[in-house]
């Protein structure tokens, strides 16, 4: 079930996506400066800058490979990689580039989970994905969170073996513990690498301005509004496509909890969730009956973007 590939949805992801993600990315770094990354405190800025751009284009290139695999809809075109791309939007803080890692590592997750029914061996993907969160956990803790994905995937997938179980603990578990063998035997210093500080925060929105309380209002409304259409017709889904929704569903229940929990890394949350809202949000616009109705919503969709960078 794969989705067409005409010239016009070539030119989104291989020209125009790219290039808006690049040029957004630029502009923002131009009047932001990029602090010293973490663990790469040895670049200089404009480094540090290229680096992120050319992380972000390959989250792109393989959200578009993700998409295409495990498409939703055969109708759906370039339109969630164009959503895609205007919302998975800059930001300047120290953690970025080992964030931007771990977001395309987790692109590599979700490849995982989501192709579990059709592999033959149904255990390593369970051990794969919890290997490749536990080993980007260690340098990103709050990156453990997406473990939960793992576990409601069983949920989803209906998979009660107690191997697929053990193997993705074991998985998750098995780089700590390969990393604490190797700082006791070399002796270097592993404390600033556990950094986990747990802060319950919801959006203050006392301390933003007009125009980024509409940004987030609109952009929570939309979700529920995508996720309630889907909702609607969940039931005359394919049994695959609904997997691959709820696997969605389930990611952005822990994207909710990490950006509540987490306080200090909101926007990783936010640009992960950016991921289902792109596949929701093309999905609802492509059932929206009234032209008048659709207008609107895809107006509102292609606009909230520059109300956050203006607001």
């Amino acid at each position: 079930m794969k989705s067409g590939s005409p010239l016009f949805n070539r030119l989104i992801l291989l020209v125009l996506s790219p290039t808006i993600l690049t040029l957004v990315w630029i502009l923002y770094f131009f009047y932001n400066p990029l602090p010293d990354q973490r663990f790469f405190n040895f670049l200089s800025p404009p480094y540090s800058i290229t680096i992120s751009i050319l992380l972000s284009l390959f989250i792109l290139f393989l959200f578009h490979f993700l998409n295409n695999r495990f498409v939703t809809s055969t109708k759906q075109g370039s339109l969630p990689i164009l959503i895609f791309v205007l919302y998975f939007m800059p930001y300047a803080d120290a953690h970025l580039i080992i964030q931007l890692i771990s977001y395309f590592l987790l692109l590599f997750v979700f490849y995982q989970i989501l192709s579990f029914v059709e592999k033959d061996n149904k255990y390593m993907p369970s051990f794969n994905a919890g290997f490749i969160i536990g080993l980007i956990s260690i340098f990103n803790p709050q990156f453990i969170i997406f473990f939960l994905l793992i576990i409601f995937s069983f949920f989803i997938y209906r998979n009660n073996r107690w191997r697929s179980w053990a193997l993705s603990f074991l998985g998750v578990l098995l780089p700590f513990f390969l990393f604490y063998m190797f700082s006791f035997i070399f002796s270097f210093d592993k404390y600033s690498l556990h950094n986990v500080e747990l802060k319950f925060s919801i959006i203050k929105f006392s301390e933003l301005s007009n125009l980024l309380i509409v940004f987030f209002i609109t952009y929570f409304l939309l979700i529920i509004l995508s996720a309630f259409n889907i909702l609607r017709t969940f039931s005359t889904q394919k049994i695959r496509v609904r997997y691959i929704f709820l696997f969605y569903f389930s990611l952005i229940l822990i994207c909710f909890i990490g950006f509540i929990v987490f306080s200090e890394n909101k926007s990783f949350f936010m640009i992960i969730s950016v991921l289902p809202f792109s596949v929701f949000i093309s999905n609802y616009l492509r059932e929206i009956r009234g032209n008048l109705l659709r207008i609107v919503f895809i107006f509102i969709t292609f606009l909230l973007p520059v109300v956050y960078y203006f607001g």
